[in-house]
């Protein structure tokens, strides 16, 4: 205690008080029962209070001069509003700070860390939508939210929210190919990409034209490739939505971390001189068949699924000419088609408002 708060004597002084000043300490069991309310505490009538309780005590009851919480409760759920209620010792004790003394069970402590940070993303969102110019009104709600944690009960969300994942893996639209003004925008955005940074080819022993990458790196500053990749649109409001959060979640990395780098896969295509076709399949809207180019065991290739980096954000630039379903005509030339691999460490999830125009 005296690393936190500055006193002018010690424990052999305060020893004799301790059991006076225990016996003077009330002890209030705080749960509704039968009752549709707690009882209320008259704080002036004893000396010091202990307080057991549950839901009751979890939210919206105010403790006056709070300096201990025990909380062996399990999150439950996991909303995080609730989680929230029950954090008493989140109020103004600047005066006494140093006598604060919270114990928590491993679960309710990575609980509260993961809220803090979603906390500290709604500021952030809002801050820098009122920075450019805009109003609440207006703010196109935007957060960051653990895996384990919800923000709210369902019923009470009204807003349509996209979910991005929140867990490591590839991440890649599912239709690219929608609207010719979009491909072309991208495509120039790409090619923009690849003259903006050094690139050099990258193949391993046996691997066939097709399978060598011709322009590859491991050190571009994920902060400079950003603008970049921001400029990728799409017309389908899932891809766009799933974009955005990736957006989100790269930013927030970059400002973290601003010399934190990426790698970048950039795979042989018709920009390259390589005939390479895709087509769609037969569902309805249809995706790309294979887009990922899979392995071949006679030529040493492990599938371009596994060409990505384990430590840092890896991007892939596939380009294909994208053909009908039947495979009897081409629908699409040089599509890009930009997929991303978030590894384990750097995924969260990021929550974000639907847009009936979202591009």
């Amino acid at each position: 205690m005296s690393e936190t708060y500055a006193v002018n004597y010690g424990f052999d002084q305060i020893e004799p008080l301790l059991f006076d000043a225990v016996s003077e300490t009330a002890i209030a069991e705080l749960n509704t029962r039968e009752k549709t309310k707690i009882p209320s505490i008259d704080w002036k009538g004893d000396y010091s209070w202990i307080l057991v309780g549950g839901i009751g005590l979890d939210r919206g009851f105010t403790v006056e001069g709070l300096t201990v919480s025990y909380m062996p409760r399990s999150i439950g759920i996991g909303n995080a509003d609730n989680i929230q209620q029950r954090a008493r010792f989140f109020g103004y004790k600047k005066r006494y700070l140093g006598l604060c003394r919270i114990y928590l069970t491993t679960e309710n402590i990575e609980a509260f860390q993961d809220y803090v940070s979603h906390e500290e993303s709604v500021r952030s969102s809002i801050s820098k939508h009122i920075k450019d110019g805009g109003g609440l009104k207006d703010w196109r709600r935007t957060w960051f939210l653990n895996q384990r944690l919800q923000p709210t009960r369902r019923s009470v969300i009204l807003l349509d929210m996209y979910q991005s994942r929140g867990r490591e893996g590839w991440i890649y639209p599912d239709y690219p190919y929608e609207d010719t003004g979009f491909v072309a925008d991208n495509r120039e955005a790409v090619n923009q990409l690849l003259g903006a940074f050094d690139f050099w080819e990258y193949k391993q022993d046996g691997w066939n034209q097709q399978q060598t990458i011709p322009a590859f790196s491991d050190d571009i500053p994920l902060s400079e490739i950003i603008p970049f990749i921001g400029q990728i649109r799409y017309k389908n409001p899932g891809d766009s939505l799933q974009h955005s959060a990736i957006m989100v979640g790269h930013e927030k990395l970059a400002s973290e971390d601003p010399e934190m780098r990426c790698s970048v896969f950039a795979f042989s295509g018709p920009w390259s001189g390589v005939e390479a076709r895709r087509s769609l399949d037969t569902k309805d809207p249809p995706k790309i068949r294979n887009l990922f180019q899979g392995s071949n065991a006679r030529t040493n290739y492990p599938g371009a699924r596994q060409i990505r980096a384990d430590d840092t954000i890896t991007f892939q630039i596939h380009r294909y000419h994208l053909e009908n379903a039947a495979k009897n005509r081409v629908l699409l030339e040089d599509l890009p088609v930009l997929t991303v691999h978030i590894p384990e460490r750097l995924a969260e999830r990021v929550w974000v408002e639907r847009e009936d125009d979202a591009v």
